[in-house]
């Protein structure tokens, strides 16, 4: 956001040549406070941007680490109004490992950081990341006949998450899959929160996000 700041002042406020002339006609006192008040405002905006950054590289590392109680003190407040805590971190632990197989997240990062915006007086953001998971199969999987489990799950998690982004590894008897998630960033008591945004799951973004606050967040490509 500081470079925004930045390009907006240096390109578009005051033309360069015009600079100098202007200042003579202007109050010395009253464009040195202008001057300082843009350097707060600059530095304040790159302040918030890393406060992101780091909150988003925090999160993106504890899900990696399946930490699934440091996820949830990063995960937006308002879906526990929905979903006590208690159960979200049962629901967590339980995606993580299942009877048939124990979940390996890897390759967490982020590909995009949209600009910072405002609806009804709060501040969110639209990130994407990348994050690939294995299913690592506890048993043997079937691979072999023209209806087998490997290729049942293939066309299963291709159908959700494209099919060149899924494969069967045989020699570690395990399903691949690369996800490009959407993230939505809330800003609450001067720290950023997190919330997948989920357009399959039409019912809980209308619980958690008004409908302004959707399409805000839909017109960043």
């Amino acid at each position: 956001m500081s470079k925004l700041v930045f390009s907006v002042f240096s390109k578009n406020f005051l033309p360069v040549i015009g600079f100098g002339v202007l200042l003579k006609k202007i109050d010395m006192r009253k464009a040195l406070l202008f001057f300082i008040f843009l350097s707060i405002l600059v530095q304040a905006s790159a302040q918030e941007d890393s406060m992101l950054v780091k909150r988003l590289n925090d999160i993106l590392m504890y899900t990696q680490e399946k930490n699934s109680e440091k996820i949830l003190d990063y995960t937006y407040p308002k879906l526990f109004t929905i979903v006590a805590r208690s159960q979200m971190k049962e629901a967590l632990n339980g995606m993580f490992e299942t009877d048939e197989a124990i979940i390996v997240l890897d390759s967490l990062f982020t590909i995009k950081i949209h600009p910072v915006f405002s609806v009804e007086g709060k501040q969110y953001c639209k990130i994407l990341h990348n994050m690939v998971m294995r299913m690592n199969f506890k048993e043997p999987a079937d691979t072999t006949g023209e209806e087998s489990e490997a290729d049942f799950l293939l066309e299963l998690m291709g159908e959700k998450y494209g099919k060149e982004n899924v494969r069967f590894d045989a020699s570690k008897n395990s399903l691949v899959i690369k996800i490009i998630s959407d993230m939505i960033a809330v800003k609450e008591k001067n720290n950023w929160f997190f919330a997948n945004y989920d357009e399959d799951n039409p019912k809980l973004l209308d619980l958690l996000f008004s409908k302004a606050i959707q399409n805000k967040y839909k017109s960043y490509q």
